[in-house]
């Protein structure tokens, strides 16, 4: 339980935690390994599971300690742990920031139809291929692109596999 650690003993866990997720756990920072006297990790894992979130979300200070008074942590040390945030959160979310996978974002789609034929006789028709273009903006804003080919068998089924997605998204967002 949160209370049953000694003020000390928070404040070093919450420098080791702030210190290790911003990525200056080098140097006078104090390391998580420091915090060895805690009876479990547990407390380090709740913590910086917390102060993730709130970086990610863009929490305020005040909003942070909301957060973990909420989960149980007292005033005076949720005050505390407001104040390393604070200084702190800018550095959070830079971290966080590059450590996200970023994908492209779909901006288009182009198609065209090509005939493969066995001679040069235009009669003899062996098969159609497709080829889809997505159109894309990268994270860095550069525009780009990705073409695949296929037959209209894997078409249809890039096709089919689009509906369910679809169809679980929509299921998902009721």
């Amino acid at each position: 339980n949160w209370q049953d650690l000694s003020p000390e003993i928070k404040e070093t866990t919450a420098r080791a935690v702030f210190a290790t997720l911003s990525s200056k756990s080098k140097g006078n920072a104090v390391t998580v390994d420091e915090c060895s006297n805690l009876k479990s990790n547990q407390y380090i894992s709740e913590l910086a599971s917390i102060v993730v979130d709130a970086a990610r979300t863009n929490q305020s200070p005040q909003d942070f300690r909301a957060s973990l008074e909420e989960h149980g942590v007292d005033t005076r040390s949720a005050a505390m742990m407001a104040k390393i945030y604070e200084e702190h959160c800018s550095e959070l979310r830079l971290v966080l920031q590059h450590s996200q996978i970023s994908l492209p974002q779909l901006v288009d789609v182009t198609w065209r139809i090509d005939f493969v034929i066995r001679s040069k006789d235009v009669d003899r028709l062996q098969r159609q291929l497709f080829l889809v273009r997505l159109h894309v903006i990268q994270q860095d804003g550069v525009l780009g692109q990705h073409t695949i080919s296929c037959t209209l068998e894997q078409l249809q089924d890039l096709h089919s596999h689009l509906k369910e997605a679809v169809a679980a998204a929509k299921r998902a967002a009721t």
